[in-house]
């Protein structure tokens, strides 16, 4: 086998490794693809605040992915509160502060990445702790 080739198949493989670990999740801990009814409150990319009901569309223990209609703040807090598919809300249902993390246009609306910033259960749920990504 000649130099060139040897190096032409060394690249080829180093592409590979970095395809596979490109797609590989990077997420720390595991998201349920779940839509949990909640109420947002922060301040818009303009400053002004807003407060909306929306939907999540994924949570894990310290995160989640929400569908609004407001841009958020980049890097802005936003405080989460769980409500009821009735919307109803409970005294135990308290707030919950969140980091927006990201967020991209979807059509009219925002799909918003956020990190939780305090302790505590918002979604009620036992989350898995095996992870792939992990």
């Amino acid at each position: 086998m000649s130099t060139r080739s040897t190096e032409s198949h060394a690249e080829a493989t180093r592409w590979d490794e970095l395809t596979e670990e490109a797609q590989r999740d990077r997420r720390r801990e595991p998201r349920l693809k779940l839509p949990y009814s909640i109420e947002v409150y922060g301040f818009d990319h303009s400053g002004q605040y807003f407060s909306e009901r929306t939907m999540t569309l994924n949570v894990s223990a310290g995160g989640c992915m929400l569908d609004m209609k407001h841009e958020p703040e980049e890097q802005g807090v936003l405080a989460v509160r769980r409500v009821g598919r009735d919307g109803s809300r409970t005294p135990e249902q308290k707030p919950v502060l969140f980091l927006v993390c990201w967020s991209q246009r979807t059509g009219r609306r925002w799909t918003v990445g956020a990190s939780k910033l305090q302790g505590g259960d918002i979604w009620g749920l036992t989350m898995p702790q095996d992870h792939p990504g992990s």
